[in-house]
């Protein structure tokens, strides 16, 4: 940089790029007109109280203007699509360039390589040294050795850097974090191997002493800081920045690359449950989340809860009261296996059960009722932060903030509703089909209906008119069961459509109002109403004589599927009529039997 621009800087924080995280900065300096500008530089670095800037002076002038303008517009050309188009230029260009190149790298070789700058000027952690003929390199030893009294020294340049950048060290330092998270830091092939993992592992916690129960001076300093940002996260959401802004800065100046790493080790062994957040969205603590929190701290926040009894009495036992085996299963945190957990209870009750809204004939005056449409907002979602579930939302719902013991009761009673409503359905339906039959009956639902369809007329039994009467006279007709609650949802299914489980508050009662309807249009059916109709009689598959009655129809659907049969069979013209005439006996034997 020209010394003539240097000096007309107000403030030199501006020559730090805001993305990078530098630990320091050299400045190049040199002058257009050869004059010494030793005591102008002395006096402006001295001003800005910036600590962390070495200055390299030469006092010759720069005498290469007219090369470098060469140089910047040789560089403009190539970039050119012009140059394309022209090879022999192209070769001319590379060949000016490389002389160019050659004559700027030796004004910098001889006037501001490391043993030939003219002055060096540093801070040494008392005052401003200006040093006639300065080693860079002792300077910039000096400066950092000054400024970052507690930087904590790791021997590996694989992690111990700003960026990584190499996928087999990424990889290495995710084995390090999962195996830290895991504890399992006493694996010997993992400890003493010549693995990346291994040896970044023993330059970041081994040779460091973080390990160590007496723990050297520099070490005790940095897990101080880890230490007392964690603490401060305690029942506290706070952001990592808070950390890293620390972390980089001096007296510590700190790489990024191990900080994932000593994070990971330092929460690992904290009791309580921690949680990470990026914005407000819980994510789980693991390596990726770990490593995406430190690259991106302003993101990202910690929040430990605190342990005490209560929390684990509680957190006992919602683990107990919903299936012990799931969360030994999961891997995550003991949180966050919770409420796993109780999610894939809720996914697995039937329709029915997670579709009650309101109080009703089988809930009764349930205290909880208006809680479980809350519970199902919070147990459906995808993106549900564990944490705020489990301790803050779950204990509102249950109208018990401030009482996990209340809690626990509570949302156990709720469990044991849900897991045994479509049950009560069933009995509720079984009693009240009941009902409808025959209020009055001694019998069980299956004799009930069995009486109540012999009573039926013939053509009732046998009238293909109406499908819902069809479908509904074959269900009962054709009940192999003793057992009520599995008549009753064949019952259910033919009247309303729809299968028991997948019903709503409302189909209860419209499916017995239904059922009314139907039994009552049943009981219209007379055999002299079947005059005029046709009957067709023929043996079914299982050897039984079927009589059915039906009328003939002009209907267009029914004209265009007589039409599409009547082509088909003579696009089979080949088979016999006897193979015709069973074929179409089994299809109407399907069409008459199935369930509509």
């Amino acid at each position: 940089m020209p010394v003539e621009d240097f000096l007309q800087i107000n403030n030199l924080k501006v020559v730090f790029e805001k993305e990078k995280r530098e630990d320091g900065l050299v400045l190049a300096l040199f002058s257009q007109d050869g004059k010494d500008y030793t005591k102008d530089i002395s006096k402006h670095i001295s001003d800005s109280k910036i600590r962390n800037i070495v200055v390299a002076y030469t006092k010759k002038a720069f005498s290469l203007n007219g090369e470098l303008l060469d140089y910047e517009i040789i560089q403009d050309i190539k970039n050119s699509s012009f140059l394309t188009e022209n090879e022999v230029l192209q070769k001319e260009l590379n060949v000016m360039e490389e002389d160019l190149e050659g004559n700027l790298k030796k004004y910098l070789n001889d006037n501001l390589g490391t043993r030939s700058i003219d002055l060096v000027i540093y801070h040494d952690g008392k005052e401003w040294v200006a040093q006639e003929k300065g080693i860079l390199e002792k300077a910039v030893d000096a400066s950092c050795s000054a400024i970052y009294t507690k930087a904590l020294p790791i021997n590996n340049e694989l992690i111990n850097k700003q960026n990584i950048t190499t996928a087999p060290i990424k990889k290495a330092r995710k084995t390090i974090i999962e195996k830290i998270l895991k504890k399992e830091l006493d694996d010997e092939g993992f400890v003493n191997g010549t693995g990346p993992e291994s040896t970044i592992f023993r330059a970041v916690i081994k040779n460091t002493g973080i390990e160590e129960a007496e723990k050297r001076e520099e070490t005790k300093q940095l897990l101080d800081l880890f230490t007392k940002y964690v603490d401060s996260c305690v029942n506290n959401k706070i952001s990592l920045k808070v950390l890293t802004d620390k972390y980089y800065s001096a007296p510590y100046g700190m790489r990024a690359g191990v900080l994932p790493i000593i994070l990971s080790y330092v929460i690992s062994y904290r009791n309580g449950d921690i949680v990470i957040y990026k914005g407000e969205s819980e994510v789980e603590a693991n390596s990726e989340s770990i490593i995406a929190m430190c690259d991106n701290p302003d993101e990202y926040s910690l929040y430990i809860s605190k342990e005490d009894a209560l929390k684990e009495d509680y957190l006992k036992n919602l683990i107990e009261t919903f299936d012990p085996d799931c969360y030994a299963s999961l891997t995550g945190t003991r949180i966050t296996n919770v409420y796993t957990c109780m999610q894939r209870w809720y996914r697995s009750l039937p329709q029915i059960a997670k579709n009650i809204k309101n109080a009703n004939n089988i809930t009764g005056k349930v205290e909880y009722i208006d809680s479980i449409p809350k519970l199902r907002t919070i147990l459906q979602r995808a993106d549900g932060n564990a944490y705020e579930s489990v301790f803050i939302t779950i204990p509102e719902i249950c109208n018990s903030t401030g009482d996990l013991k209340n809690t626990n009761r509570n949302i156990k009673a709720i469990k044991g509703f849900l897991d045994s409503y479509y049950d009560k359905v069933l009995d509720y339906l079984v009693n009240e089909t009941l009902k409808i039959f025959n209020s009055k009956s001694k019998h069980d639902l299956i004799h009930t209906l069995s009486e109540w369809y012999e009573k039926q007329s013939d053509s009732a039994k046998n009238s293909l008119s109406d499908n819902k009467i069809t479908a509904f006279m074959n269900s009962i007709k054709e009940l192999n069961t003793f057992d009520e609650k599995e008549a009753v949802q064949k019952i259910a299914k033919t009247v309303s459509g729809l299968y028991v489980d997948s019903w709503n508050d409302n189909t209860i009662s419209e499916y017995l109002a239904n059922l009314i309807i139907l039994k009552g249009k049943v009981e219209e059916i007379k055999d002299d109403t079947q005059e005029g109709r046709q009957q067709l009689t023929f043996t079914d598959s299982k050897g039984n004589l079927q009589k059915k009655y039906f009328e003939k129809t002009s209907d267009s659907s029914a004209c265009i599927l007589k039409n599409i049969i009547s082509d088909s069979l003579e696009d089979f013209s080949g088979l016999s009529v006897n193979d015709k005439v069973a074929v179409l006996v089994e299809m109407l034997e399907n069409v008459i039997n199935k369930d509509i």
